[in-house]
């Protein structure tokens, strides 16, 4: 609308509409943004609009499927690469800090990775680890203290417990009063190294 054209229409406010309609400023309400993405979600489409692309199920499928496949063939690779678990059973000694030179260790290892160390007493007289053997003390790949109060230790050295061949690995227990383990450690003796370091 001009000027001219309100005022040969006799519109007398035409000017004033014409300024108020130029000041005027469209903005979307702030809910229509989640309503579209709503729309959008449900599949629903504009009249003649396309559809949205649904993702490829099939490739998902074969994916998962080829990860199920070489995820445990990775782990039985790395086992295989680590070599074989070695297995020492050794007793009798004094470990537990007793009279009687009835205890032994038995430690799984792989490659230089001690598995599992296990500290026994042996009750049934037959020179191994078996089900009636009392534990002292098991531990996993890392040493573990069970309290604080030591009373004496026990060495053991030098001997081939993670299977490489040489017989530079020990054994390291203290042990407190009432004939308790505290802790249990292996290691391995270095002759580069002043002190050896517990695994």
């Amino acid at each position: 609308m001009t000027g001219d054209h309100s005022s040969r229409t006799g519109d007398p406010h035409g000017a004033d509409t014409e300024r108020l309609l130029a000041g005027l400023r469209f903005e979307p309400r702030a809910s229509l943004g989640p309503e579209i993405a709503g729309r959008v979600r449900r599949g629903e489409v504009a009249k003649g609009g396309l559809r949205p692309r649904r993702p490829p199920v099939g490739r998902w499928l074969a994916a998962a499927a080829v990860l199920g496949v070489a995820l445990p063939a990775g782990v039985i690779f790395h086992r295989l690469l680590a070599g074989p678990v070695v297995r020492v059973d050794q007793c009798c000694r004094d470990l537990d800090g007793g009279a009687d030179a009835n205890d032994g260790y038995l430690v799984h290892a792989r490659g230089r990775r001690i598995e599992r160390l296990v500290l026994y007493e042996d009750l049934d007289g037959d020179r191994r680890y078996s089900t009636p053997d009392r534990i002292l003390l098991a531990r996993g790949p890392s040493p573990s203290i069970v309290d604080d109060s030591v009373a004496g230790s026990v060495r053991i050295c030098c001997v081939d417990l993670d299977g490489e061949g040489p017989a530079d690995d020990g054994l390291l227990v203290l042990n407190s009063t009432g004939e308790r383990v505290v802790l249990a450690g292996i290691f391995e003796q270095d002759v580069r190294a002043p002190t050896p370091v517990l695994r």
